[in-house]
């Protein structure tokens, strides 16, 4: 019986990660970016149906700093998650959700 040869296995994925992070530097120049600090969201795209593909950008939208402070300045997709958040616990107020 012939067992897992290690050295082989060791060079092979050394190879593989080689070329795994060459592509992704191909990938990187491809999309205009010189470093990969400068990826975000918008870079980086998700199917949602099986022809709709959309940035992350699209599908999880930036908010404005201090929308998050009260309920009149929270994003409306936001809204009920803000309601069940108690800064007192982690358990949610689920009570207050349904009493709406």
């Amino acid at each position: 019986m012939r067992g897992l040869d290690v050295t082989d296995k060791k060079e092979r994925v050394a190879e593989y990660h080689k070329e795994t992070v060459h592509s992704f530097m191909e990938l990187l120049a491809a999309s205009g970016l010189s470093k990969i600090h400068l990826i975000n969201r918008s870079h980086v795209n998700r199917r949602v149906e099986m022809n709709v593909s959309l940035t992350y950008d699209e599908i999880y939208p930036y908010i404005t700093k201090g929308s998050l402070l009260s309920i009149e300045s929270c994003p409306e997709y936001w809204r009920s998650d803000f309601v069940k958040a108690d800064p007192n616990s982690f358990l949610p107020k689920f009570e207050q959700v349904f009493e709406n």
